[in-house]
Parts: structure tokens; sequence; C-alpha cells
């Protein structure tokens, strides 16, 4: 074992000294020094990139990154899936993506990151997390912790935000114009302003608390889930690019997809709609309406539909009729083929080929 000296070319002794020696080790085993025993500041001084995270499906044996101060030149760093309670990266100041999902982290401080662009920090305890100095940030994945708020304000640029699963009863996207991708779902968000959002293609803001949802001014929006909030109403004229809608779970009485021609797949279950047209919806491929208020349905010009669950509607005097191009001698495999109770009154289904 050598003793620590000035220059920091000088082998020094692992351990307490300067760098924790599991760390260490993996380093080894990756690649990126020679030998964790006899490993110098300086020999990592100029590395840009390590990759020490667990391997898949398997927890690391990482739980500290002491050390990491030294690696003054690195843009990448990737350390999920470990252990680690805490992490230092104050002297890397030019990270530029940082990757410490899935350890147990109950804080983290980048504000000493500048220039980083992209941050998952997903799958850990944090409680709060202060990105108002990393105006640089383009994606953020901070997923599954126990944030209570979170300021994003002043990432400007940021084009993916995910967010879902945490204890959100807010959230300001206001200042977010080139937000592409926003997942907000199991939160506890009760109001949602999209206006700014321009540039959004993809929004899951599902299981949340939402009264209402505007959507108009998102004409770029693809993907499109808001299942499992309190909907009373939700218009999708504007969303003419939509090809999923999941709504399904909500209060909504009408819908009207006539404009979503490019739609593949609506799962509106569990409403209480008392109608649906889908006749304009001829990409559609997946159909799922069950548990609503209908009385019929007709997907006589749906000839690419190969999913439909239509299940536990009233239908009318026990009788629920489906228009399509087939008849009940040759139902589909994925559609529904059982009948069902409504209020007590068994109901049965019946293909008709339309005309």
């Amino acid at each position: 074992m050598f003793v620590a000296c000035s220059d920091d070319k000088e082998p020094l002794p692992v351990g307490d000294e300067w760098i924790d020696p599991v760390f260490a080790e993996v380093l080894q085993e990756r690649g990126y020094i020679a030998d964790a025993k006899t490993v110098t500041p300086h020999e990592v001084a100029n590395i840009m990139a390590i990759d020490v995270s667990g391997p898949y499906g398997i927890r690391g044996a990482i739980k500290s990154l002491r050390g990491i101060s030294h690696f003054t030149n690195l843009r990448n760093l990737d350390c999920g899936n470990n252990q680690l309670e805490a992490l230092d990266v104050s002297q890397n100041a030019a990270l530029i993506e940082l990757d410490c999902s899935d350890n147990r982290l109950t804080a983290l401080d980048v504000s000493k990151s500048r220039a980083l662009a992209k941050l998952r920090c997903n799958h850990n305890s944090l409680r709060a997390i202060d990105l108002t100095k990393n105006k640089a940030l383009i994606e953020l994945y901070c997923s599954d912790n126990r944030l209570k708020s979170l300021d994003v304000s002043k990432n400007t640029v940021l084009a993916k935000l995910y967010c879902d699963y945490n204890l959100l009863e807010s959230l300001d996207v206001s200042k977010n114009a080139a937000l592409i991708e926003l997942y907000c779902y199991d939160n506890l968000l009760t109001s949602l302003d999209l206006s700014k959002n321009r540039e959004l293609t993809r929004l899951d803001c599902s299981n949340n608390q939402l009264p209402s949802l505007d959507v108009s001014k998102n004409t770029a929006l693809i993907e499109l889930d808001c299942y499992f909030n309190h909907l009373t109403s939700l218009d999708v004229s504007n969303n003419t690019a939509l090809t999923q809608l999941v709504c399904r779970t909500n209060q909504l009485k009408s819908l009207d997809v006539s404009k979503n021609t490019a739609l593949t797949e609506l799962w509106c279950e569990n409403n209480q709609l008392t109608a649906l047209d889908v006749s304009k919806n001829t990409a559609l491929t997946l159909l799922a309406c069950s548990q609503n208020k209908l009385k019929s349905l007709d997907v006589s010009e749906n000839t690419i539909l190969t999913y439909l669950i239509c299940s536990y509607n009233p239908g009318y005097n026990g009788l629920f009729v489906v228009k399509a191009w087939f008849d009940s001698s040759n139902i589909p495999e994925n559609f529904t083929k059982w009948s069902w109770n409504y209020n007590g009154q068994k109901v049965t289904i019946q293909y008709q080929r339309g005309e």
C-alpha cells in the first residue's frame, strides 16, 4: 500500500483516503482503470464517461461514489441500479448526462452541473430537487419518487418530462414551450394548463384528480392518456393527429372522435356514453367501449378492427346489436362473444352484417 503524497500522479491508497474500494473495483472490471488498488486521481481526471450501473435485474454493489469529485472532465455518468444513499456531483461541472436512477437517494444536488442536458433520477426517495440552475436541461426523468412539488420554470428547453408516480398536487409547464413528451400520471393533480405546450406529441396525465382537460391547443398530439380522472367532457376535435386515445374510467357522457381519422386505438370504457360514432375512424384496430350506456354499436366501417371489447352495456330489450362487416356466424377471435348482466338483466350480443 502506498502513502499519499501531494503529487496526484502517484498511486494513492484505496479506501478512506480518496476513492471507495468497491467503486474502484467496478471501474477496473469495466476497463476504465488498470488497477483498482493503485489508481490515482490523475488517472481518472480525463475520463469523460463511465457506466457503473448495476446489471439488469440485479442491484449493483456500489454504496458510495467517493472519489467521483476527481473525475473533473466527466460528461456522462451512469450509476443507476446500485445502493447509493448519497451522491455528490458538485465537482463534476462538465456533466451533460447523469443517470442515478434505481438507488436509495433522498436528496440530489445538481446545481453545479450547469451543462446538464439529461437527468435520470427516477426510482429513488427524493422529496425535492432544485433544477433552477440547470437551464440546459432537455430531458428529465424523475418518476417514482416522493416529490410534492417540481419547479421546471427555468428549464425552458425541456423536451421530455417524466414525473409520474410522485405526490405532485400542481405542475406548471407554462414556461416549457419546447415540451414534446409529458408523463405526469399517478400524482394528485387537480388542474393542468397545457395551452403553451403547442409541440406536445405525447401526454399521459392518467390517475390524477383532473375535473377538466383542455387539449385544444395541442394539435400535434399523437398519444393522449387521461384515464382515471374526473372528466365530464373531453374535446379532441383539434387533435387530428391522434393515433391513441385512452380516456377510460372518467364521467364522459359523450365523445366525438369524428375528426380523429388517424385513430388506431380508442379506450373509452367505464364512462357514461350513450352513443359512440366511429364510422369516420376507419384506421381503428382496437376499440374498447365496455361499461358504458350504449344500446348498440356500429363498426361496419371499421374493417381493419382486430380487437373489440364492448361488454357490460345495457343494449335494448336484452340485446346488444353490433353492426359489422360480418355476422354472428364468424366473429373474429378478439371480439366480445359472451353475454353479460346489466342492472340485473341478461344482455346477449348479436353481430349483424351492416348494409
